[in-house]
């Protein structure tokens, strides 16, 4: 038996001479082509038997040891795993006595990972690092080697010590200066990690400067960036129009890889960010609404809803796939937040779906007394804007008034919107409609508004609204009138929706049927705010005729208010409706003398030639006629 002293550092070979040999090889040696290389930790005394079949026996006499563990503890470790060591390793000590027991750079990184997933403060595991000498050992032995691991173990070290510092050392220094030199090196996958950690710690000039670096490179390979991360670097980039521009171009390209929480997530960027990139919103609703393998729960999909909001996404397929979804999960939401806001949702969307809408009423029915004010104001919106039958929800539009009383005196424009609102559903009382007719409250309303003339002008045309709810739908009324000055006035034109495709299309077939002058008014302001399209007077053929000759004998013509109801003026779902105001409108034209005739743009896209056009608005006068005769044998009948 031969005994050889090794000391730290050195490296022992052993040439394999044969195939057959059998070593026994300690944990911190490796094979280089047919040569074992041992290196150890410290001086240690060695034993062995040359022999031909190679290395017969290795064994310790001598094991250095600093922090105290026991000889037999120490011979044990020298034969196990060092990676199995780190795993069961529970505390800074465990640890750092691992790293003073193997040395090897490896093991230093997996020590350092380790020290990251330990379950105390970093205030505290980094105090304890920077007492502990066995801590500078593992610095260096990372230092030596850094030069020579890859990319991404200078990454994951980089990770840790900024998870466990929030100082800045000259061994992290040392890290980050090695990675910005490798930025324009590194797979495109590790470059978007280091923009993504720099992003979150810019605590020193060198961390700003290796995100700048790392966003330069991602712009430069734009095309190279997987699917899974350009959601994430666009809520990073949103700032870099150039760079995000390039982004969304990506996103369309690898669409079809994205998973469907990425779409979510892209799809819900835009909605925070308001920003519409039309092609590829399409895409991306086009891809959810085909993909069954997903399911979102409630809260992705009251974000999804919001993000039709926000992006205007009107896709009925795509909104009756999300309102299914929700079907099938709203029972189980402990509170009103989330039904709250889809109510909101739908109303904005103008997305009819009476079952759903019934549901997420239901479920806030019983905690109106603990929801803030806006989203009381919401569901009231909602409600006017679908027009919703209210019989069964009358409780809960008489406790939302009670919730929100304060508003008369503490926002008065957003209780004169709220009493609206129950007056275009039929159930505004007298009580109501007079407490927005008082003089002291009209003032009010007027000193809040006066400085924005659109405001004002819709405050005007609410309650002239109003007054017209108390005249027709309440014949008992007794209430304050409306002033004059606010009665007689024509902001109705001002408040009306610029965008009036489907309502210029018909005029200009209209005018070949009436000529403007003599037979037909345009964009006529009727009293009580409304605004019609056109008004003209028929004959008992459904034939226009002249203002004049109507007037000489008003009893054998029909006065019509024709109002055409383009894409935003009526419900999205399997059966369009008007919305609640366009109800209350015809509600009370009809009642000032008016047959309303309503042409719905779904109706009027299907005529595409002026002929079509000509014959479609002769059928509508006609029904016109025959609705105003059969109404007027009814009054007689009732009257007799």
């Amino acid at each position: 038996m031969l005994s050889v002293q090794i000391p730290r550092g050195m490296r022992w070979v052993c040439l394999n001479t044969l195939r057959r040999s059998r070593y026994v090889q300690p944990p911190c040696g490796h094979i280089i082509k047919g040569k074992i290389c041992y290196s150890f930790p410290q001086a240690i005394q060695v034993n062995f038997i040359p022999s031909i079949w190679g290395l017969r026996g290795l064994k310790t006499e001598v094991f250095w040891s600093k922090d105290g563990i026991n000889r037999a503890q120490e011979e044990e470790m020298i034969h196990v795993d060092p990676e199995e060591l780190v795993r069961q390793a529970d505390s800074v000590g465990a640890v750092l006595a691992v790293v003073s027991s193997y040395q090897t750079c490896e093991t230093s990184i997996s020590c350092l990972q380790k020290l990251r997933s330990l379950k105390r403060p970093s205030s505290e595991i980094s105090a304890e690092l920077l007492e502990d000498k066995r801590f500078t050992i593992l610095c260096d032995l990372i230092m030596e080697k850094v030069g020579f691991q890859s990319d991404e173990a200078s990454l994951i070290c980089v990770k840790s010590m900024l998870e466990i510092f929030n100082m800045d050392l000259p061994f992290l220094e040392c890290l980050e200066n090695h990675i910005e030199t490798r930025l324009f090196r590194m797979p495109i996958s590790l470059t978007i990690q280091v923009l993504t950690l720099h992003h979150e710690h810019q605590e020193t000039e060198l961390r700003k400067k290796i995100l700048q670096r790392a966003v330069e490179v991602c712009r430069k390979r734009w095309v190279e960036i997987p699917p899974s991360s350009v959601t994430m670097l666009m809520a990073i980039c949103k700032e870099d129009s150039s760079f995000l521009s390039k982004l969304e171009e990506r996103a369309l390209d690898v669409i079809e890889s994205m998973k469907a929480n990425d779409l979510y997530f892209l799809l819900y960027q835009h909605a925070l960010q308001k920003h519409r990139n039309t092609p590829l919103i399409k895409a991306i609703v086009y891809h959810l609404t085909k993909d069954n393998d997903y399911s979102f729960n409630v809260v992705k999909l009251r974000n999804l809803f919001y993000a039709c909001c926000m992006l205007s996404i009107y896709d009925v397929n795509f909104l009756t796939k999300l309102t299914a979804s929700l079907r099938n999960q709203i029972t189980a939401v402990p509170n009103y937040v989330i039904p709250a806001s889809v109510i909101s949702s739908f109303g904005v969307l103008r997305w009819y779906n009476y079952d759903m809408l019934s549901t997420l009423l239901s479920r806030i029915e019983n905690e109106l007394h603990i929801m803030p004010d806006k989203d009381i104001t919401a569901v009231l919106r909602t409600l006017s804007c679908l027009n919703y039958p209210c019989v069964e929800r009358l409780g809960l539009i008489q406790k939302s008034m009670h919730e929100i009383e304060n508003l008369k005196d503490e926002n008065p424009t957003v209780w004169l919107e709220m009493v609206w609102c129950l007056a275009v559903l039929e159930q505004a009382d007298a009580n109501l409609i007079s407490s927005v007719l008082e003089p002291s409250f009209l003032q009010e309303v007027i000193m809040k508004n006066v400085s924005s003339s659109y405001d004002l002008a819709a405050c005007n045309v609410r309650l002239q609204n109003l007054f017209g709810a108390a005249k027709f739908d309440l014949p008992d009324y007794s209430g304050p009138s409306l002033p004059d000055d606010i009665a007689e006035c024509s902001d109705a034109l001002l408040v009306r929706r610029s965008n009036r495709n489907a309502a210029d299309s018909v005029m200009s077939i209209l005018k070949n049927m009436a000529p403007v002058k003599s037979c037909m008014q345009m964009d006529v302001v009727v009293p009580y705010g409304y605004v019609v399209d056109a008004v003209l007077y028929l004959n008992k053929k459904g034939k226009p005729v002249a203002r004049e000759t109507a007037h000489k004998n008003i009893q054998d013509h029909i006065k019509t208010a024709i109002k055409v109801l383009d894409f935003h003026d009526m419900t999205i779902g399997e059966s369009p409706q008007p919305l609640g105001f366009h109800v209350m409108s015809a509600r009370h034209l009809s009642k000032l003398g008016y047959e309303v005739i309503t042409i719905p743009y779904f109706e009027w896209s299907r005529c595409k030639t002026t002929v079509e056009g000509i014959h479609y608005l002769e059928e509508k006068m006609m029904k016109a006629v025959v609705s105003d005769t059969a109404a007027k044998k009814t009054s007689s009948i009732t009257l007799s």
